[in-house]
């Protein structure tokens, strides 16, 4: 019986035991790429410089698809905002040089306007890495989104320019004018 309990207490602690660099040495199969010792080092231009119209999402998960998904909603997040920001610096300065209060109403709008625009772009790549998460084997996926910079400030345009179609205001007409003039700069 002693026997049985040292060998229960060996096993419990073998099986116990973690792996404290937190990426696992067994290789995911998958179409994507994937490298589980230096990942991270060897991971593509992409990951590390992506282009001034591009975004790079990450996501963890035991779960692969559930890893791709976090990462391609975190890169259209991170897409989304940066031209948002964008979007609103020009916003609010016309509403500075104009002296109006239409920029949180014209906000609201050219936000779900891009929204719209960049859950319709499609990932471009994926890279993947083997890696712990919560003490098991997992993923973590990094995702690829860009969009053509031009398409968003058309798409932005032309919903500025249906609300000055169904404004009413003059002073609305103008700052809505404004914006649309400065948002080609904007990009640059």
């Amino acid at each position: 019986m002693k026997f049985f309990n040292y060998a229960l207490i060996v096993f419990f602690i073998v099986a116990c035991g973690s792996n404290s660099s937190g990426v696992s040495t067994k290789l995911v199969q998958d179409t994507s790429q994937d490298n589980a010792k230096n990942c991270l080092v060897d991971a593509p231009k992409w990951f590390s410089n992506p282009g001034s119209d591009e975004a790079v999402g990450t996501g963890e998960s035991r779960d692969l698809a559930f890893s791709r998904t976090k990462a391609e909603t975190d890169a259209r997040t991170k897409l989304a905002n940066s031209i948002n920001v964008q979007v609103n610096n020009v916003i609010n300065a016309v509403e500075r040089e104009n002296a109006t209060a239409f920029a949180r109403e014209v906000t609201q709008v050219t936000e779900t306007v891009v929204s719209e625009l960049i859950q319709g772009m499609s990932i471009e790549k994926y890279y993947l890495c083997p890696k712990m998460v919560g003490g098991v084997e997992g993923y973590q996926s990094f995702a690829l989104v860009s969009v053509d910079l031009k398409d968003a400030v058309a798409a932005v345009k032309a919903e500025l320019n249906r609300q000055k179609e169904a404004s009413s205001s003059a002073s609305l007409d103008n700052f809505l004018d404004g914006v649309n003039d400065q948002l080609d700069s904007a990009f640059e």
